[in-house]
C-alpha cells in the first residue's frame, strides 16, 4: 500500500508539472503575434504651435550676391528664315564688282594683287564711283584704302613719263596722294563682262 500511494503522489505530481508547464508557456511568453489590421483610426486635432511661432511677414529684398561662374552653353535654337545670299566684301555697279581686299600692302604690290586675281586695282574716276568706294571703305570702318591712278602718262618737263604717283580714297570719297611705300587695304575692280 504504501508503494501504491508514493506511485499515485509521484502520478499526481508529474500531472501537475506538466500543466503547469504548459501554463507557463502560454502565459509567460513573450512571443506577439501578429493580428489582422484594423481599419484607419480617424484624424485628430492640429497640434499646438512649435517653438518658433507663427510665420512673420517677408523681409526686406537684399543687395544682389556677386555674379557666379559663367554656365554651360544651351542647346542651339532652330534656323531663323533663309536670309539672301550675299558675299562680303564685294560692291557692285552695272559695269563693275569692286572687291575691298583686308591684306595690307604698298601700292605696286596691290595693283599686281588685283591682276592676279583677274582684275585692277579700283580707279576712282568719276565722282560717282569715288563716292561708291568712300561708302564702302566708311562701311567697313576704314579711314583710307589704295585705288589706281588710271596710268595716264604725265609731262614732265620735256619728257613725256608715266607718273609716279599713288592715290588713296577717304570714307567721304575724297581722293588724295598717297605714299607708295605706305601698306594699305585696297580695293581691286573686276568687269563684269
Amino acid at each position: 500500500m504504501e508503494l501504491l500511494r508514493k506511485t499515485l503522489i509521484l502520478l499526481f505530481v508529474l500531472v501537475l508539472y506538466t500543466i503547469s508547464s504548459g501554463f507557463s508557456m502560454d502565459i509567460c511568453s513573450n512571443t506577439i503575434l501578429p493580428g489582422s489590421k484594423g481599419d484607419p483610426g480617424e484624424v485628430g486635432d492640429a497640434g499646438d504651435e512649435g517653438r518658433l511661432g507663427k510665420t512673420g511677414a517677408p523681409g526686406h529684398t537684399g543687395l544682389p550676391g556677386e555674379s557666379g561662374e559663367k554656365g554651360d552653353a544651351g542647346r542651339t535654337g532652330k534656323s531663323g528664315p533663309a536670309g539672301e545670299r550675299v558675299i562680303l566684301g564685294v560692291k557692285e555697279t552695272e559695269q563693275k564688282v569692286y572687291l575691298l581686299v583686308k591684306e595690307e600692302r604698298k601700292h605696286s604690290d596691290a595693283q599686281l594683287n588685283c591682276r592676279l586675281r583677274g582684275g585692277a586695282l579700283a580707279l576712282a574716276d568719276s565722282k560717282n564711283i569715288s563716292t561708291l568706294l568712300g561708302s564702302y571703305i566708311n562701311e567697313a570702318g576704314l579711314t583710307h584704302v589704295l585705288v589706281g591712278t588710271g596710268g595716264e602718262p604725265e609731262l614732265l618737263g620735256n619728257t613725256t613719263v608715266l607718273a609716279n604717283r599713288c592715290t588713296q580714297v577717304a570714307p567721304d570719297g575724297a581722293l588724295s596722294e598717297a605714299q607708295c611705300d605706305a601698306q594699305k587695304f585696297y580695293i581691286c575692280e573686276f568687269s563684269r563682262n
